[in-house]
């Protein structure tokens, strides 16, 4: 296991940084664009303080995946 680690960060040794740069931004670019091919998986975290009877702590943790498909070439579903 460590091998491979050891040799997935040497390949990205050797891409010259414009490469991750573009490759980032059109990451970026993506991430915000509502309708892109992108899976995402939002991570929201609450703490509720002094709830219920017993004044206790409440921790919700919620997980909002969003997975596009691809119906045909001209319509896409982006079910949340």
């Amino acid at each position: 296991m460590k091998f491979i680690i050891c040799i997935a960060l040497g390949l990205l040794y050797l891409l010259p940084p414009e490469a991750l740069a573009e490759e980032a931004s059109s990451l970026a670019r993506a991430a915000k664009n509502p309708l892109s091919d992108v899976v995402s998986v939002p991570i929201l975290s609450d703490a509720n303080l002094n709830t219920g009877p017993n004044r206790q702590a409440q921790h919700v943790l919620t997980l909002q995946p969003v997975i596009p498909f691809s119906i045909n070439s001209q319509w896409s579903l982006f079910p949340k």
